[in-house]
């Protein structure tokens, strides 16, 4: 078992609206989402021909929990307006692999709620982070204005993710690939089973974004819209990325940390 530690004031400033009340808790994977044992996940990893997860030498926060948000943005956003539209997804592709028909799943969702569940998590990360972090008006804009567009100057990404491990992290910079000429590539990302998320400040290089798909271009004003995301199940990326660097790339992590712990069943 991982003792969790919880960090933040009772009160401060929520890192979603900026109010200054009582604090609580993100519920990160939110409850509801599917949870799954880890004999199941090593077969399905097998039967899909995808890496397992093994340990590494790389060393995470482990069990930690961050008292960031107030209760009516964790409540009343969150929790009723966007997190049971995230839950739903994730049980549909949960659905697909266990269908072992592992061709691409094409998904129905009312995206503009899903998108805004995902940019909800990745902001209520750390402690005192209210519009810090790459390009913090426009999530936190975003996120607090349901008519509102996904942010021009982000990306989001997201891929089937068959494995146990939970990581969240925001502000990470990556060189993917030293023989590719690149700048440093700015994102954050939400994993755990069975979806994983990525939020950028920019296209991900070509020779780096083949096994995911980019889905902020569905993004429209109208809140219950809805669109169809497209997961390959056969075609998904080495389960530590992007967190781990690859033998010729480097990962820049800051001072606010990953938090990588198990997901208990």
């Amino acid at each position: 078992m991982v003792r969790l530690e919880t960090r933040g004031p009772e009160i401060g400033i929520c890192n979603l609206c900026g109010a200054n009340a009582r604090l609580t808790e993100d519920h990160i994977p939110p409850k509801g989402v599917p949870l799954v044992g880890q004999a199941y996940l090593e077969r399905l990893t097998d039967t899909l021909g995808v890496e397992r997860n093994r340990r590494s030498g790389r060393i995470f926060q482990r069990g930690v929990k961050y008292r960031s948000i107030c209760a009516k943005c964790n409540n009343e956003l969150l929790g009723q307006a966007y997190d049971p539209t995230l839950i739903r997804f994730c049980k549909e592709v949960h659905s697909s692999l266990s269908d072992r028909v592992y061709i691409s799943a094409d998904i129905r969702v009312q995206q503009n709620r899903l998108f805004r569940s995902v940019v909800g998590h990745l902001l209520a990360h750390g402690v005192g982070q209210h519009r810090m972090g790459p390009f913090p008006s426009q999530k936190n804009d975003y996120f607090l204005d349901d008519s509102a567009i996904f942010p021009s100057d982000l990306r989001l990404y997201c891929w089937a993710y068959p494995y146990k491990a939970q990581v969240v992290a925001r502000g990470l910079a990556s060189i993917f690939d030293f023989r590719f000429k690149s700048e440093p590539f700015v994102f954050s990302i939400l994993k755990f089973f069975p979806v994983a998320w990525l939020c950028s400040t920019a296209d991900l290089p070509a020779h780096a974004s083949g096994q995911v798909t980019r889905v902020d271009h569905l993004s429209t004003v109208d809140i219950n819209d809805y669109a169809t995301i497209s997961l390959n199940p056969s075609n998904i990326p080495h389960p530590r990325w992007p967190e781990a660097p690859g033998k010729n790339g480097a990962v820049f992590h800051n001072d606010h940390g990953t938090v990588a712990r198990p997901i208990h069943t």
